[in-house]
C-alpha cells in the first residue's frame, strides 16, 4: 500500500503471489478446451470446400494452426514446469530449444 499527497491509499495488485499448484489447475482446464476449440475450428475450415478456397480464411487457418502449434509445444512444457517446479527434461539442448 502506498498513500499520496492527497490522503489516499492506493493497492498495487500488478505483484500479487498465485502459487504454482493454483496456475497450474487454472491453465490446464483452459488448454483442454483450448485444444478442443482450435481443433475443431480447423475441422471444419478445412474439411468443407468452400471454407477452405475462400480466400479470407487461408489467413485464419494460419493463425489457428499458429496457435495450435504454440498449444501442442510450449504449454505443456510450461504446464509441466508448474506442475513439478523445475524443467524438465534437464538437458541443455532441450533448454536451447525451450
Amino acid at each position: 500500500m502506498a498513500s499520496n499527497e492527497s490522503g489516499t491509499i492506493s493497492i498495487d495488485y500488478t505483484n500479487t503471489y498465485i502459487p504454482r499448484e493454483v496456475r497450474f489447475w487454472i491453465l490446464l482446464p483452459f488448454n483442454i478446451i483450448s485444444l478442443a476449440c482450435s481443433l475443431f475450428q480447423l475441422y471444419h475450415l478445412l474439411t468443407k470446400r468452400v471454407l477452405r478456397i475462400a480466400l479470407n480464411n487461408h489467413s485464419i487457418i494460419a493463425i489457428i494452426f499458429a496457435g495450435l502449434c504454440s498449444q501442442l509445444i510450449d504449454m505443456p512444457f510450461f504446464i509441466i514446469y508448474l506442475r513439478l517446479g523445475y524443467v524438465w527434461p534437464q538437458t541443455s539442448g532441450f533448454c536451447r530449444f525451450w
